[in-house]
């Protein structure tokens, strides 16, 4: 694996928030184990904010290969609110046989640039680059290639925070609890194939695709984009319309439906992040409900928590059926 076929792996998403904001969170090593996409990082031993490049940080970490270990991470890249950029380094092991490489400088590195695209958006990519790394190190990442995933959902919590951090508490705890069982969601399906994520296994018929684009369109999209926000073209009133989302053309990839059930998350909070909990939905389908109606997005995020962790428990028993995985039994 020559240095030829290793180029930086960049992975990029727009975040509604202004590039300075973004940059603080960046600079704070306490706020790294809350966004990171990985899994593996456990808590900030340095918890002062970094100023410029020399400075250092210390992450506890923890992999299923290495145990527990701990990362001094040197930031070799700082400019303010655009680019920062850190060299980790192994600073402590429990393993014996990585004790060696304790204080090793290896090359690699972690970098986010900030990419402002209007007063309160800010196109984020976060970088990984392993070309000066020797040739085991990039072979064991596949020059980078093993951390694209990781990336992206680093960039998905990053997302996720600063949405939070500029709603009320009750606010927070309500998209906490609906954002855990969004969460389910994706995680029981992960491993599916596509066969098996096609292929229904319940007498009612619906497959796990199916079940995925009825919740991106008849709970995110109908509840948050069209109720609340009043986007009236996302608000189905005709059964065979509803019965149809249950339905996925064979010529819809799986990856489409689960990035389209990503971006009305995303749209959703959005819109969650600027509305006061006591508003009243903009719209309503009096001909679909004439007697029945949620009264603010309080009860709309209560409603859309239970369908989601209804729907969350029918992928549960799918899922069993399927390959005999389990969430939480």
């Amino acid at each position: 694996m020559s240095t030829s076929d290793c180029q930086p792996i960049v992975v990029s998403r727009t975040i509604h928030a202004p590039a300075e904001e973004l940059f603080a969170i960046l600079a704070d090593p306490a706020s790294h184990p809350r966004i990171d996409g990985s899994g593996m990082l456990m808590h900030a031993v340095t918890t002062r904010p970094l100023a410029g490049i020399g400075d250092t940080f210390v992450i506890s970490m923890h992999n299923a290969e290495m145990g527990g270990y701990e990362i001094t991470n040197h930031v070799v890249e700082f400019e303010r609110d655009r680019r920062i950029g850190w060299e980790p380094v192994l600073s402590a092991a429990s393993r014996a046989e990585d004790q060696a490489e304790i204080g090793e400088r290896s090359g690699h590195r972690w970098i986010y640039e900030l990419e402002p695209v209007g007063p309160d958006s800010t196109v984020v990519s976060e970088i990984y680059d392993c070309t000066r790394a020797p040739d085991w190190l990039r072979k064991a990442v596949r020059n980078g290639q093993r951390w694209t995933q990781d990336i992206a959902t680093t960039l998905e919590n990053l997302d996720r925070h600063c949405q939070e951090a500029n709603i009320q508490p009750e606010a927070r705890a309500l998209l906490a609890s609906l954002n855990s069982q969004r969460n389910h969601v994706l995680g029981i399906i992960e491993g599916l194939t596509e066969d098996q994520l096609r292929r229904p296994v319940l007498p009612s018929g619906w497959s796990c695709l199916g079940m995925l684009q009825h919740l991106t369109i008849s709970d995110e999209r109908f509840w948050f984009s069209g109720i609340m926000a009043g986007e009236a073209a996302y608000v189905t009133t005709s059964e065979e319309e509803a019965e149809a989302v249950w339905r996925v053309s064979p010529d819809v990839p799986p990856s489409q439906v689960i990035a389209a059930y990503r971006q009305e998350i995303q749209r959703a909070n959005a819109i969650i992040a600027v509305t006061p909990l006591d508003k009243p939905p903009a719209i309503w389908p009096t001909e679909m409900w004439p007697t029945w109606r949620l009264a603010d997005l309080r009860a709309v995020m209560l409603h859309v928590i239970t369908e989601s962790a209804c729907h969350a428990g029918h992928l549960d028993a799918a899922r069993e059926l399927i390959d005999g995985r389990q969430w939480m039994v």
